[in-house]
């Protein structure tokens, strides 16, 4: 069960998300026990972001393996590898901190920071959009920004870690 506290237009909605099946999202907002038909507004996005009810089990999907096409004859040209990408400065796991993560799966809108900014706790460092609203990731603790694992565009997932403060 995921919970969360959202703010819209001054009002304060509590609302716990108890599972998703079949594209119908069990939900309490408020104490108001609520299903939510969701496939249509992206149902596989958010079916990878929130567990599944099976047989009363909550559990993630898995990803399918991905098919291998079929292997080219020997008369035909081989492209050249892509250049692998280069590696990021520092990621997540090698960084010893704070590791602020996203607390629901959305869109990065803006990230205001940089490796080796110096932040104040609370301070807004990015913004993430996560159904159709704007919500502001704050700094958990004063310090120096030790890695950024996100950027503006990225969809990010519950849990992810977006930066780490040391």
């Amino acid at each position: 069960m995921s919970q969360y506290k959202f703010n819209v237009n001054g009002d304060q909605y509590e609302v716990k998300i108890d599972g998703i099946e079949n594209g119908i999202a069990n939900v309490n907002v408020n104490g108001k026990a609520l299903k939510i038909d969701i496939e249509s507004c992206g149902f596989s996005q958010i079916n990878a972001a929130f567990p599944i009810q099976v047989s009363g089990q909550a559990q993630r999907p898995v990803a399918a393996p991905v098919a291998k096409p079929a292997a080219k004859s020997a008369a035909a040209p081989v492209a050249a590898p892509a250049p692998a990408p280069a590696p990021a400065a520092q990621s997540a796991a090698n960084v010893q901190g704070t590791k602020v993560e996203s607390p629901l799966p959305g869109v990065i809108k803006s990230v205001t920071v940089k490796t080796g900014d110096k932040v104040q706790e609370n301070q807004v460092i990015m913004t993430l959009e996560a159904m159709k609203m704007e919500n502001e990731i704050c700094a958990e603790c004063s310090g120096t920004i030790l890695a950024v694992n996100v950027a503006v565009g990225q969809s990010v997932m519950e849990g992810q870690v977006l930066v780490v403060i040391g």
